[in-house]
């Protein structure tokens, strides 16, 4: 028979209660981030739509979606024109590896 006389046995327990605690803090304030990281998105595309043109925007059901910009060129001169407005518009596809 073991007999803990010194209670070492609530090391243990608060050993393990904090690492728990700790664990499900972590997730807690990890869900709450991703919260607050939306609400501050939210907020600031509220405060600065007027300030924005509408072109700037897609409009699906009610909810802006900002559009990414690559340039306006509709119509090209020749091939090496095109070709030039491609490089603008997509960059990764272009890249030089080395």
């Amino acid at each position: 028979m073991y007999f803990d006389r010194d209670l070492l046995f609530m090391k243990d327990r608060s050993f393990w209660l904090g690492m728990l605690g700790l664990i499900f803090g972590g997730i807690y304030l990890k869900a709450k981030l991703t919260v607050e990281i939306d609400r501050w998105h939210m907020w600031n595309r509220r405060e600065s739509l007027s300030e924005m043109p509408a072109h700037h925007f897609h409009n699906r059901g009610g909810v802006l979606i900002r559009k990414q910009f690559a340039g306006f060129e509709k119509y090209h001169a020749n091939s090496d024109d095109m070709m030039n407005w491609y490089t603008k518009a997509y960059p990764d596809a272009f890249r030089k590896s080395e």
